[in-house]
């Protein structure tokens, strides 16, 4: 199948999804075996186009009559960038800031004139601070007035067609075909882990469910002669988060996202996420230093004694964290906890906000992003788990 590109321009409002595929295999006592399939995710793109006159829908309609048959280079409209100088016909170098385009080298990107339609798809031989050397040619000149814009070899989803007669609205799904590299070239970006394991650094919007789960298992083979039962050792959560990315303000902050979602890779890793409440409530105040203290929730054999219950962070008046894992908890009302790292040695330690455990979770293989006009909107779902 031979390539074009689908140069329409959608509107503000973009639906992306990304889908990992990971192998996990649960024992009958609820522990995990997990494998990574697909290193990198498949991308589902949904985009609007229109309203459209009449003779502009006749004319979309083509376009997607002739483009529905074959893959498709497709211009990620939500990671773009303008061009900040002007480039001549056969120039390989453009100019252009590349953070809001998370370009990696190797990847694809099209230039396009959002006024005329007019286009460039290349493929990049170096990802560049200032732009990226390309690995074809200008064939026409180009100017700032240009967009470089990320872009994916695409199939149009065969059943994504939805057309409001009303509005004059059209949308369209397209669906990877060369899954485009998750990080860009020269990232600064860095995560913090806790005994290996990845910390998400992020706070989740205040709209979010937990479903609580205490798995159990009755077996008697369909005769009912014999009855085995068996339970998991521990309650499972099951939570959809949602959190905010800053897209065009700081792009950063999607370099942050982009190197934690490459690393957990969908459900394959376990990692630390923090529950945002006052799981724990001091009895006595900390001391500098200090690795053990005394809280009132009679909570030791329920929850410390599992794997995805024994970190937690604590969040000081002056918005700044500290994290620990828990060796060991005694006693009942009030419970003795004694941690590493130890505390800082910091009069902080004095003004705690809230300590909330760090929930030991692996996401689904699937994430979803809402992209508006210059922030983001990523969904996740967690699960606990006590492997990994």
């Amino acid at each position: 199948m031979v390539a074009t590109v689908f140069a329409e321009i959608p509107n503000i409002g973009i639906k992306e999804e990304w889908v990992w595929k990971t192998d996990i295999i649960t024992t009958i006592k609820g522990d995990e075996s997990r494998s990574s399939i697909r290193p990198r995710p498949r991308i589902k793109n949904t985009a609007s186009f229109g309203p459209l006159t009449q003779a502009e829908r006749i004319s979309f309609y083509n376009t997607l009559s002739r483009n529905a048959k074959i893959i498709n280079d497709v211009p990620l409209y939500q990671y773009s960038t303008p061009i900040t100088q002007d480039a001549s016909a056969t120039d390989t170098r453009v100019y252009f800031n590349p953070s809001p385009i998370h370009l990696a080298s190797g990847g694809q990107i099209i230039l396009i004139n959002p006024r005329t339609g007019a286009f460039h798809q290349s493929n990049v031989a170096v990802a560049e601070t200032d732009g990226a050397q390309l690995s074809s040619a200008l064939t026409q000149d180009i100017d700032t007035g240009w967009l470089a814009c990320l872009s994916m070899s695409a199939k149009i989803d065969d059943a994504s067609f939805r057309i409001n007669q009303i509005t004059g609205e059209i949308d369209v799904t397209f669906l990877s075909w060369v899954d485009p590299a998750v990080q860009r070239s020269d990232t600064a970006a860095s995560l913090t882990t806790l005994d290996g394991l990845t910390v998400l650094e992020r706070e989740f919007l205040a709209e979010n469910t937990e479903d609580f789960s205490f798995n159990s298992e009755v077996i008697d083979f369909d005769a009912g002669i014999r009855r085995e039962y068996s339970q998991w050792e521990w309650v499972t959560i099951k939570s959809e988060k949602q959190y905010r990315i800053q897209r065009v303000l700081d792009t950063t902050d999607f370099d942050y996202w982009r190197l934690f979602f490459d690393t957990v890779k969908g459900a394959q890793k376990a990692f630390l996420i923090s529950t945002q409440m006052k799981d724990m409530t001091l009895q006595s105040a900390l001391t500098q230093g200090g690795t053990t203290m005394s809280i009132n929730e009679d909570i030791d054999e329920l929850l410390h004694a599992h794997e995805q219950w024994k970190h937690f962070e604590i969040k000081y008046t002056d918005g700044t964290f500290s994290r620990h894992t828990i060796s060991n908890s005694t006693g009942a009302g009030p419970v003795t906890v004694t941690f590493a790292p130890a505390l800082p040695s910091d009069p902080k330690v004095a003004n705690v906000e809230r300590i909330s455990h760090l929930l030991k979770s692996r996401m689904s293989d699937t994430i979803t992003f809402e992209h508006g006009a210059l922030v983001t909107i990523v969904s996740i779902e967690t699960t606990t788990t006590d492997s990994g």
